[in-house]
């Protein structure tokens, strides 16, 4: 009888062990995996890891792998573009954009700190003609422009002044190697100075002639427009201006040319005192200048002295 029932619960012990040894699929579906690496495979969130990795991307894409990394505020000489302190950038422009006395193409300087005016070529019969773009925001007292240290305060190392002159002499000089201008206060009586912006060019330390100034009339400037005139006398304490071309002789100042017609427009004009400090800003499109005898007003025979009221203008001797 044991015999019979242990032959009768044999085959349902052994269908129980099978079927433990099976995993049910539904309840393996249901089981959460979670892996927790060590420090050593921790990786950044997914939106840090992007960041970086775009960081790095757009760095490489822009400065290039030996690219020297440069200041947003530092001009690049020959990159296309025109940035601070530069006067040009590489292309070359019609001259007669830079001033509307001229034809033909200016080309920019290696420097881009002006344009080289010896493709220029005068359109008009005037003996000579400029332009004038200057800015500084450190008026200079002149009786100090004889220290290096003071000096270079006020210095733009740029082409203030652009023109033709004679035969179609350029300036500055195709020549030189440093162009600077500056605005300087002298003093003119009754407490009152009288602001100068002069343009030198050089090559190496040895000037070269002529050099270009703009003369105010005594006392503050205003922001206002100011006529050339190399005539008047009475008038110049009003809104005039003298434009001179001062060349040298036996070591001493002379006027090659002197200014007739034109206008300067003052944009900016501030001081903190009479004498020094503030922001000067001109800009004049075209002015007209001719050796002192054939200014067109004076009607000169050869051989005749040039008036006293001229030569007291011209503040320097006519050049030889």
């Amino acid at each position: 009888m044991k015999r019979f029932w242990l032959l009768l619960c044999l085959p349902a012990l052994l269908a129980l062990v099978v079927s433990c040894g099976e995993e049910d699929p539904e309840e393996v579906a249901d089981l959460e995996w979670e892996y927790v690496p060590d420090d050593s495979q921790q990786l950044p969130d997914n939106d840090s890891y992007e960041q970086e990795a775009w960081d790095e991307d757009t760095a490489e894409e822009e400065t290039g792998d030996d690219a020297a990394v440069v200041p947003d505020n530092t001009p690049v000489c020959g990159n296309m573009f025109v940035e601070a302190e530069e006067r040009c950038d590489f292309a070359p422009s019609d001259c007669q954009k830079i001033n509307p006395g001229l034809t033909g193409i200016a080309n920019c300087k290696q420097n881009c700190l002006g344009w080289a005016m010896n493709e220029c070529t005068k359109n008009t019969d005037v003996w000579g003609v400029a332009t004038l773009d200057f800015y500084t925001e450190y008026v200079l007292d002149d009786s100090r422009m004889g220290d290096p240290v003071y000096r270079e305060q006020g210095l733009q190392r740029y082409d203030a002044f652009y023109g033709l002159y004679g035969d179609n002499v350029p300036f500055p000089p195709v020549a030189a190697t440093d162009t600077w201008s500056a605005a300087s206060t002298v003093p003119a009586g009754g407490g009152n100075y009288t602001t100068f912006v002069r343009q030198h060019s050089f090559v190496g330390t040895s000037e070269l002639y002529p050099y270009l100034e703009l003369e105010f009339p005594p006392g503050v400037i205003a922001q206002a427009e100011y006529s050339v005139n190399s005539t008047d006398t009475i008038f110049f304490n009003k809104k005039m201006v003298r434009f001179r071309l001062v060349g040298t002789s036996g070591g001493a100042p002379c006027v090659v040319a002197m200014g007739f017609w034109g206008t300067v427009h003052v944009n900016q004009a501030w001081q903190s005192s009479p004498i020094e400090g503030g922001r000067l800003a001109l800009v004049a499109s075209t002015i007209e200048f001719y050796p002192p005898r054939l200014l067109p007003n004076l009607a000169l025979e050869e051989g005749d002295p040039l008036p006293d009221d001229l030569l007291e203008i011209m503040k320097y001797p006519e050049c030889p």
